[in-house]
C-alpha cells in the first residue's frame, strides 16, 4: 500500500498512540511515541514500521484531506472532518540548507538528525562569530526547518543540497576562487588567510645590534652600581642585584665575540628572520624537489628549511620573489604550492 508524502500515520490510542510522518522517499519520521512528542526523530523505511505495527490498524491522516461531497439538504448531517496539523518541512540528515540574500547577507545550516545546525551566517559584510571562543565562527542549533527559517532576515533565496558535506563544500569553494594578488608576496599573503594560515615572519636583530645591547645594559648596571655604593647598607640587596646582572651581561658579551670571532663586518650586520607557526594549517612550496614551509610578510617571502620540524626556526631564507627563493613553477605560471588544511593536503 502506497500513502501520500506528508501523509500522517496512526496506531494505537492515549498512551500507545504513536504517529509518523511519510517522507518523499517511501521513508518515515517518528512525530508521536508513547503519545508524547518525540524529542528525537527516528527515520525507517516506510515497509519496515509497517512490518512493527504487527497488523495494528493504520489510521491516515492525509497531507490535503478531501471532504466528504455534500449530501442532498434534506439528508444533511453534521460531519466532524480532522484535519492534520501543519507538517513540518523533512528534509534528508546531510542536506546543506543556503540562504543567501546578497554576497553580504547569507547563512548556511546543516540538517540533523536531531534538528538544525547552523554552520555560517554574515549579515551586511560582518561574519557572526562565537563570543565564547577566541576564533571561531558561531554556531546556533534550531529544532527543525521551520524554526530555521523563521529565524531568517526578509528577502533572500533558500536552496538545499542534498547529503551535501559543508566542509567539502568549504574547500571546493576555496580551491576554485581565482587569487586577485598582483605580487608574488600578495598571492602567499592571499593564500594564507583563505586557509587560516597563521604563519609569521620575526624580524631578528643582528650579532652586532645584540652585542651592543648587552653592553649598554652592562654600563646602566655599573652606574647604578655606583650609586649605591655611595649609600648606607640598607642598599646592600640592590648592590647584589646590580652584581649579578652585570656577571651576566658580561658573560653574555664575552661569549658571543668568542662564538663570532672572525666573521666580517658585513656577517655581524646581517639581519636574520625568525619562523613561526603554532597551527596545524601550513603553506607548502618546492625548491630542489623539496617541500619547505611559505609565508610573507609585507613584500619579503620567506621559506622555512625544515618544513616539518620545530614551531618555529630562526634560519628563515628570505626574498622578495619566487624567483629570488628558486620556487618551482607550473606550466601555467604559478608556484607550485600545497596546504595542508584540516587533516587534509590539497595541491594549489
Amino acid at each position: 500500500m502506497s500513502y501520500e508524502s506528508g501523509s500522517l500515520l496512526s496506531i494505537g490510542a492515549g498512551s500507545t498512540l504513536e504517529q509518523v510522518i511519510v517522507l518523499s522517499d517511501s521513508r518515515v519520521a517518528t512525530k508521536l511515541f508513547a503519545g508524547k512528542p518525540v524529542q528525537r526523530r527516528d527515520i525507517l523505511p516506510l515497509s519496515d514500521w509497517l512490518m512493527l505495527a504487527e497488523g495494528q490498524d493504520v489510521i491516515v491522516t492525509s497531507k490535503t484531506p478531501q471532504l466528504p461531497p455534500s449530501p442532498a439538504p434534506e439528508l444533511a448531517t453534521p460531519v466532524a472532518v480532522i484535519v492534520a496539523a501543519p507538517v513540518p518541512e523533512v528534509y534528508a540528515i546531510g542536506t546543506m540548507l543556503r540562504w543567501i540574500k546578497d554576497d553580504e547577507n547569507k547563512r548556511v545550516a546543516l540538517v540533523l538528525k536531531d534538528g538544525v545546525l547552523q554552520v555560517k551566517e554574515m549579515i551586511n559584510g560582518a561574519r557572526t562569530l562565537d563570543a565564547q571562543r577566541y576564533h571561531g565562527i558561531k554556531r546556533t542549533f534550531f529544532k527543525d526547518v521551520t524554526a530555521w527559517k523563521a529565524s531568517l532576515p526578509e528577502g533572500g533565496a533558500i536552496t538545499a543540497e542534498p547529503n551535501a558535506s559543508s566542509y567539502t563544500s568549504s574547500v571546493e569553494e576555496k580551491t576554485k576562487k581565482p587569487i586577485e594578488a598582483t605580487t608574488d608576496s600578495g598571492y602567499i599573503v592571499e593564500l594564507t588567510k583563505r586557509y587560516l594560515v597563521r604563519s609569521s615572519l620575526d624580524q631578528q636583530s643582528s650579532i652586532k645590534e645584540r652585542i651592543e645591547g648587552s653592553r649598554n645594559a652592562m654600563k646602566s648596571e655599573l652606574q647604578r652600581f655606583a650609586v649605591n655604593m655611595n649609600v648606607d647598607d640598607r642598599n646592600i640587596d640592590r648592590l647584589a642585584s646590580s652584581s649579578q646582572a652585570i656577571a651576566y651581561y658580561a658573560k653574555w658579551v664575552q661569549r658571543q665575540l668568542f662564538e663570532n670571532r672572525g666573521k666580517t663586518p658585513e656577517e655581524m650586520n646581517e639581519i636574520t628572520y625568525r619562523f613561526n607557526n603554532y597551527y596545524k594549517q601550513k603553506l607548502f612550496a618546492y625548491k630542489n624537489g623539496l617541500k619547505y614551509e611559505i609565508c610573507a610578510k609585507g613584500n619579503i617571502l620567506a621559506l622555512a628549511p625544515s618544513a616539518e620540524g620545530s614551531k618555529y626556526r630562526g634560519n628563515a631564507v628570505v626574498g622578495n620573489s619566487f624567483a629570488d627563493l628558486g620556487i618551482e613553477m607550473k606550466a601555467d605560471g604559478k608556484p607550485r604550492l600545497e596546504v595542508s588544511y584540516y587533516r587534509r593536503r590539497i595541491e594549489l
